[in-house]
Order: C-alpha cells, then structure tokens, then sequence
C-alpha cells in the first residue's frame, strides 16, 4: 500500500552488500558474514563413501551435492534458492569426512558423512557392498547422497541415491561366487550413475558415476564423483570426475583408491584377494558466496547508511579515453657536444584506439611525468672536455606513463670526444 512519503507495490527482495566474498571452507569453522550481507548461494557437497573389502566389494558412492548456483543440484536437480542470512553474523559449517577404509573381509563401505551450512544439509555417500561368503549377503549397494555399488550377492542391486543430491551407483548381474573375472559394482555421481563393468579376463571393472561441476569458487571444477568398481584378473574400473578413487584390480597386484579429500569423492572397491582393502570416501567442502544484490527500492536513509559503512554495492564498469603521453627529453652534451633527443610521443587522437580502463569507479590511474635529462656543461675554463671529462655523459630523459601506455625518454648528447 501506499504511503505520504511513496512506496512500493508487492514483494521487495532483499537488499545484500555482500561484497561477492567467497569463503571455501575445507574443515569444519564458522563463517562471519559481512555487515551487509542478507543473500549467499552456496555449495555444500558431503563426504564420499567408502569401497567395501575383499571379497569382490562394490565402490563408494559420492557425497550429496546442493547448490543454489547455476548448473543445479545433483541428480539432475535444478539449483536450489539462495539463503536469506543476517549480516555480521556467525553461522557453524560442518564438513563431512569420508567414509573410513575398510580392511576386514566381508566389510560393507562406510559411509559418508554429512556437510551441512545453516538450513542446508546434504547427505554422505553410501557404502559399497561386499558379498560375504558366496551367498551369505545380498550384496546391495547402500542408500546415500549418491548409491553405494553392488556386489556379487544374491541380490546385486545398486544403491540408490537421495532425491536432489546425487545418483545410484550401478548394479551386478553376476550369480553369487562367479569367480574372479567378473566385476563389482561402482558408485554413483552427482552428475550420473555409475556404469556397469565388463566382465571375463582381461575385463574392465565399473566406472564411477561422474561428479558435477561447479564456477561458484571462481573456477571450473568437478565435485563429488563416484568410486570405481573392482575386477580381480582386469584393469580396476576408473573413479568417476570430480575425485572418484579407482577400484583394485590386476590379480590383486593393484589396490583401490580413496576418493580426494574436498570433493565428496567416494572410494574404490576392494576385489578378490585377501589384501584388498575397501578405500576411504573423500571428505566434503562448503562453499559460500555472499551476493551484491539490488533491491529495486533505494530509500535515501539506506542509500546514506550503506555509503557510511562502505558497504554499498559496487559495480564493475569501463571507460574508453584518449590520451597524449610525452616523455622528458634527453639531456644536450657540453663542450661542443651533441643535443639531446626529444621524448617519446604517443597519442590516440584523433583517430587512434582508446585505452580501455575496466573496474569499480571512480578511477584511479596513477600517472607518471618524465623529468628531462640533465646536460652537462663545458671543461675547465670553456675548454674542450678532455677524454676524463668525456666519462661524465648527459643524461637521458625519463618516461612518462599513463596506465599500460609508456613513451620512453629522449636520449642524451655525447660530449666532443677531441682532446
């Protein structure tokens, strides 16, 4: 409704000076916002499981994946909304370690643990499955952020995935005790499930699910990839990108490998051997952005109050200006000598191309004038120098300079070399 100062009809976003300050957390802390922040995206990835152990253990699966920044959630999940927060404020942020390796025979992965910020949670990834002694466990992957992979059990499905975070890990279809030349299960990604292996010898085991990435950091990277799984007598199934740790293989002669730390990557599976450990999950990583965001609605009090505390939004802009950039001139030689060189002369007017100055206005462009080189006077008395006198040259003039623009000084005059 309307008011005897004005007003505005309808909803009012949030007005946040944030500043668009990236906080990467990789351990557990509490972030303070800054004094104007109100909007954060975010990205909160939990930590990877871990593959189960011998005998024919299937992977980890990958660390749920939640964001609010474009490119969406896992599981094929649009980006969640940014969070409303208060400025000047602690808010606690837990990363979630990878599921811990596994080394005792018949051992499902252990789980991922959970990452959380504020309101925002998302699930470890879930453990890989371990068929026991032929037929004594199903052999199912575990339920997680993204599944957990199947083993050669009586059942062999794959893990599946929580809704809006990540995908299943990839299924069996190997009976019970089928032998070593048959592979296990993978984990799944944030970004897909895992792929089934190739079984017989010289098979390949299952690929991980891919991760998925995310630019909130400032760059490109992949996150929460799954587990490769594993395959005795073949080449060990790959993890999946975005830090997926690749499965044991090779007659047993190659181990699994942990997901990397800060990923949310899930581990690979163990195999065949009685030395094959289930690899540890990679541990999770939080992501923050506080948000520069108008509101539409500047009433002159919040215009004053942002201004005073030096948080009001700031936006990046350019400016094409010409420029006349002239240097000192060199310095003339005495005794009969030569003179000096101008300065160097650049311009571009008219005509020209203009210099292009990008960033937060005003401006500061720091300016330099080139002083001009000193000359040198005539010997003793107006003689001619004598060659001693000659060591003492004029001097040549200094540049000048403006931003990238530099016009180089004049050179000096040489002294008459006659004696």
């Amino acid at each position: 409704m309307g008011s005897p100062n004005g007003g505005i009809i309808g909803v009012i976003n949030p007005t946040s000076f944030g500043k668009c300050t990236v906080t990467s957390a990789t351990g557990s802390t509490t972030l303070t916002t800054q004094p104007g922040t109100r909007v954060v995206d975010y990205l909160v990835v939990a930590g990877g499981a871990g593959g189960a152990s011998w005998y024919y253990g299937g992977a980890g699966g990958a660390g749920g994946f939640r964001t609010s920044y474009p490119g969406g959630s896992g599981g094929g999940a649009s980006p969640e909304s940014s969070l409303t927060v208060c400025g000047a404020t602690p808010y606690p942020i837990t990363i979630g370690a990878g599921g811990a390796a596994v080394s005792t025979q018949f051992s499902n992965g252990n789980p991922g643990n959970p990452s959380i910020f504020s309101t925002i949670t998302s699930t470890g990834g879930g453990g890989g499955a371990t068929t026991g002694s032929c037929s004594l466990q199903p052999g199912s992957g575990l339920p997680g952020g993204s599944g957990g992979g199947a083993s050669l059990g009586t059942v062999r499905t794959a893990g599946q995935g929580t809704a809006n975070q990540g995908y299943p890990g990839s299924g069996v279809s190997t009976s019970p005790c089928a032998g070593g030349d048959n592979a296990t299960g993978s984990g799944g990604g944030a970004g897909g499930a895992g792929t089934a292996g190739v079984n017989g010898p010289g098979g390949t085991g299952a690929t991980g699910g891919v991760g998925k990435e995310s630019t909130i950091s400032g760059s490109p990277v992949f996150y929460a990839g799954g587990g490769g799984g594993s395959i005795y007598f073949g080449t060990p199934g790959p993890g999946g990108n975005g830090g997926g740790g690749a499965g044991a293989g090779s007659s047993g002669t190659v181990q699994s490998v942990a997901g990397t730390a800060n990923t949310g990557g899930g581990g690979g599976a163990g195999s065949h051997n009685a030395n094959s450990t289930g690899a540890a999950g990679g541990s999770g990583i939080v992501i923050v952005k506080e948000l520069n965001k108008a509101s539409g609605s500047w009433p002159l009090r919040a215009q004053f109050q942002a201004r005073k505390s030096g948080t009001w939004v700031q936006t990046q802009t350019s400016l094409d200006v010409d420029y006349l950039v002239v240097a000192g001139g060199g310095g003339g030689g005495g005794g009969i000598g030569g003179g000096g060189g101008a300065g160097g002369y650049r311009t571009s007017f008219p005509g020209g191309t203009k210099l292009t100055l990008t960033g937060f206005g005003p401006f500061n462009v720091p300016v330099t004038v080139g002083a001009g080189g000193a000359g040198t006077g005539p010997g003793p008395g107006n003689a001619i120098p004598s060659p001693v006198n000659n060591a003492s040259v004029s001097a040549p003039g200094s540049p000048s300079i403006f931003s990238t623009i530099t016009s180089t000084g004049g050179g000096y005059g040489r002294h008459n070399t006659l004696c």
